[in-house]
């Protein structure tokens, strides 16, 4: 006697439905991130009498150019011949990259020569250039 086989049907992913549940479990997860928020501690942090700043002295250095092609290093006129000097010097004494970033303003006005003379200067006095456009 012979019997007939029966044939199995080969097991198929339905993807909507996986998409589905997906996403719910997605929903649920960031709905309950969003309620486990804490809040912040508040702590005032105590104040010292005799601690200097970090850095200390080490401020930033401006070199400003005018729009009639004029330096100021800090806010005091140098000459184009004396800029590149002053800046090795000032910067000479620094060692970090931070205390050596030179902020270079340059009035919107100003030549692009002057500017490259600025440039110039901190570049061979081993600085980090950074620029502001004054209006």
């Amino acid at each position: 006697m012979r019997f007939k086989r029966k044939y199995k049907v080969a097991p198929q992913l339905n993807l909507p439905t996986i998409a589905d549940l997906a996403m719910l479990l997605l929903v649920f997860f960031l709905v309950c991130g969003k309620l486990g928020v804490r809040s912040p501690v508040l702590v005032e942090s105590p104040r010292s009498i005799t601690a200097e700043p970090a850095g200390g002295s080490d401020r930033p250095v401006i070199v400003s150019v005018t729009a009639e092609g004029q330096y100021f290093l800090d806010g005091q006129n140098v000459g184009v011949e004396t800029l590149r000097g002053e800046l090795e010097a000032l910067l000479s004494r620094r060692q970090d990259r931070a205390s050596r970033t030179v902020f270079v303003e340059v009035d919107k006005r100003t030549e692009f020569r002057d500017y490259v003379v600025a440039v110039d200067a901190v570049n061979n006095a081993r600085g980090y250039l950074e620029l502001k456009v004054v209006k």
